[in-house]
């Protein structure tokens, strides 16, 4: 690890950039934190029982605060990198937890005709701190010029959310039965799982990895790669902003195969011509996943627990074994030809999509 010296206070590492720049460091940064969320919905019939939908929301705004919290101190503390992969798998298991439950909860009290926008809202406050994250983050670098405060800064964030949303849910009886399951074989739930992992695969490989993919490939200079990022963040945005107000109602399957088609048209023209048009990715990809989230709730109405857990399971072994395969990948064979996993990805998805229209219903 690389060190600033830093009069105001102890060395500080050069983490955020070295995670960007070495794959292997990044590989097992991402992939503890995914694998420590894989645990969560593994051992979610265990735990649901007894936590509930809406407490186990509230744990996980309290266990990601820790982790933002802990890593604040990280400069402090020796074995500075072993430390960060430990506070990224506690992080980890906060981000496992809410993402079940929130996904959960959405499809519980929707009702079919606001399903779709009721997740395409959910997922736009995903793309809005997608967007918004990297833009506080660097104005708040030249405000304190200290990454480890920014964590701590941060870490208020999660507790605050805690406080306000603490009397909501009281009284909220929580079934100690377990979810009903589906009578799907294992082999099945992993078409379905198919259907989500490899696009969420291919949406990480471009949001985590466009700018290394533009600097050090395309020889890009880092204000611009760092904009075509901001706006692929802000089409993320926008796009699902845009689909949590249009009544889809049923043509959520149609729009999910338009998502997929025009995101590899998107990254062909970008791959092969002006790199920077990647950035329309964001508006492309936007729809997908709260599409499909309304597609899969509105084909199990019965079951969607054990659904919505083994889809995001699924997801959460991808990204494990994606985040790895691509380090070794950018490696190997360097990061232009590594970024070809996005569209094999995206055409894997498609392939799982059409496999199941037969059983879309009508």
């Amino acid at each position: 690890m690389g060190y600033l010296d830093n009069s105001r206070g102890p060395a500080y590492p050069l983490i955020l950039k070295d995670l960007i720049l070495t794959p292997s460091l990044g590989a097992w940064f991402f992939s503890l934190a995914s694998l420590s969320g894989l645990i969560v919905l593994l051992t979610s019939s265990k735990w649901l029982p007894v936590v509930g939908v809406v407490r186990g929301t509230k744990l996980s705004l309290i266990i990601m605060g820790l982790g933002s919290l802990f890593m604040g101190f990280i400069p402090y503390l020796e074995e500075q990198y072993f430390f960060l992969l430990l506070f990224s798998v506690i992080f980890g298991i906060g981000q496992g937890l809410v993402s079940f439950c929130m996904n959960l909860l959405v499809a519980e009290a929707s009702t079919e005709n606001t399903r779709g926008r009721a997740y395409s809202a959910l997922h736009c406050c995903y793309g809005v701190a997608s967007f918004v994250a990297p833009l506080v983050f660097s104005q708040f670098m030249e405000w304190k010029g200290s990454w480890s405060f920014f964590y701590l800064f941060m870490s208020a964030i999660p507790f605050l959310v805690f406080i306000l949303v603490f009397k909501i849910g009281k009284g909220v009886v929580v079934s100690k039965e377990p979810p009903l399951k589906t009578n799907l074989s294992f082999k099945r739930r992993v078409v379905y799982g198919g259907v989500f992992s490899f696009y969420v695969a291919s949406e990480i490989v471009i949001s985590t990895r466009l700018i290394y993919f533009l600097i050090e490939a395309k020889g890009i200079s880092s204000e611009s790669a760092a904009q075509s990022l901001s706006f692929f963040f802000l089409s993320l945005m926008g796009g699902r902003l845009l689909f949590a107000f249009l009544p889809v109602k049923k043509k959520t399957y149609s729009f999910m195969i338009i998502s997929l088609l025009s995101s590899m048209i998107i990254f062909y023209f970008g791959y092969t011509g002006d790199p920077r048009i990647l950035a329309l990715l964001g508006g492309s990809m936007s729809f997908y996943f709260p599409m499909g989230m309304n597609w899969l709730s509105s084909r199990f109405e019965k079951g969607k627990e054990q659904m919505i857990a083994s889809v995001l399971t699924q997801v959460g072994v991808l990204l494990v074994l994606m985040h790895f395969f691509f380090g070794e990948l950018a490696s190997g064979l360097g990061v232009e030809k590594a970024l070809l996993m996005a569209p094999i990805l995206l055409s894997i998805s498609l392939l799982f999509l059409i496999i199941l229209k037969k059983e879309e219903p009508s």
